[in-house]
C-alpha cells in the first residue's frame, strides 16, 4: 500500500506541476492534461469492482505491471518531452 501510495502521489501530484512549472503549461491545461488518465479510471470502476471479487490476484499482478512500465516510462521525461505533441498548447 506504501509502494501504490507513493506511486499515485507521482502521477497525480507531482506530473501537473511538472508541466505547470518546467513545460510553462496553465493550470487548466495541465488539468486537461491530467484527464486523460482520470476518464479511464472512472469508466472502469464500475466494472473494476465487480470483476475484482473472482479475480483478485490477476488483476492486482496486472495493475502493478502497468503501473510500473508506465513509471518506468515516465523516468524517460524531460524538458522536450511536449515537443512533439503540443494539442494541449494554447
Amino acid at each position: 500500500m506504501f509502494m501504490l501510495g507513493f506511486a499515485l502521489l507521482g502521477s497525480t501530484l507531482l506530473l501537473p506541476l511538472f508541466t505547470q512549472t518546467l513545460l510553462g503549461y496553465t493550470a487548466e491545461t495541465a488539468g486537461m492534461g491530467s484527464l486523460q488518465a482520470a476518464l479511464p479510471s472512472c469508466c472502469c470502476c464500475r466494472w473494476s469492482g465487480s470483476c475484482s471479487l473472482a479475480t483478485t490476484r490477476w488483476l492486482m499482478a496486472l495493475g502493478l505491471t502497468v503501473l510500473s512500465l508506465s513509471l518506468y516510462h515516465m523516468t524517460s521525461f524531460d524538458l522536450e518531452v511536449d515537443s512533439a505533441r503540443s494539442c494541449w498548447r494554447e
